[in-house]
């Protein structure tokens, strides 16, 4: 059985997308409502690929994906992402329901409660970010104390995406894990001149993983606040280094293949 995982571009949304990852790697699978889901494909999007009026959404290449992988029963997670209207939402439920298709929503935005009251599969919670609430949900699936390892890095990313306990150490961490999302236009600029937007997202959630690892990993050691930018900084060169290098060598690759056939 399939995941399909569908999450916001910014910090909270790409944390949710990296809980996500380190979940299933933790098994090579995740249990929800019972089933278990041995495969995992993840998606990213911005609201303005969310609007179901428009010629084509990002739900368009997640079920095509689906119809194309011929999964059944798949599940489609959201997260950090919101529908406004319930009509929207209705929509995105037709189009599941032809593919099979279960839907599950974990979000904070407030603009989302009439269509929440209205759908089961819609869980809202304001109080909370949706980064928060997914270590949550996958704890509770996994009926264990699974990534207990990330708990002060998703305290960061809470504390600093909803505004509580402002300029406190957790606000403080949050705020640099969400400057990484902020500056990837600078970091990654080749991201931009890629017509294929979920190729260009593979691209920027490889590198966002990469660096919320080191800076998951410090933050879990209780490494000091003016540590971490050092620490950000010097993962985003050793991402850029080693991501360049691969690709030398892939092409490389390429070139080769290319003149021998």
């Amino acid at each position: 059985m399939a995941l399909y995982h569908l999450s916001h571009t910014d910090g909270d949304g790409l944390t949710c997308s990296y809980l996500v990852e380190k979940a299933f790697n933790q098994q090579n699978s995740i249990n929800i409502n019972g089933k278990t889901h041995t495969d995992l494909t993840q998606f990213n999007a911005d609201y303005s690929e969310l609007e179901m009026s428009a010629d084509e959404t990002v739900f368009d290449s997640i079920f095509s994906d689906i119809k194309f992988d011929n999964q059944s029963n798949p599940t489609l997670l959201i997260t950090d992402l919101n529908f406004k209207s319930v009509e929207d939402a209705s929509v995105l439920e037709i189009k599941a329901k032809k593919y099979g298709v279960e839907l599950i929503l974990i979000d904070h935005h407030d603009s989302g409660k009439e269509v929440a009251k209205a759908k089961d599969w819609y869980h809202l919670d304001d109080t909370k970010s949706a980064s928060l609430q997914t270590f949550m949900t996958l704890k509770e699936w996994a009926q264990a104390d699974t990534l207990k390892e990330y708990k002060d890095f998703v305290a960061g990313m809470n504390d600093y995406d909803i505004y509580a306990n402002y300029l406190s150490d957790d606000f403080l961490k949050g705020e640099l894990i969400n400057s990484l999302t902020r500056d990837i236009k600078n970091t990654l600029p080749y991201t931009n001149s890629i017509d294929d937007k979920q190729f260009n997202y593979s691209i920027i959630r490889e590198y966002t993983f990469f660096v919320y690892t080191k800076l998951s990993k410090a933050i879990s050691d209780k490494k000091a606040i003016i540590e971490l930018p050092l620490i950000i900084e010097q993962a985003k060169k050793q991402f850029i280094n080693e991501y360049v290098q691969n690709s030398i060598v892939y092409l490389e690759k390429d070139i080769k293949n290319a003149e021998e056939a």
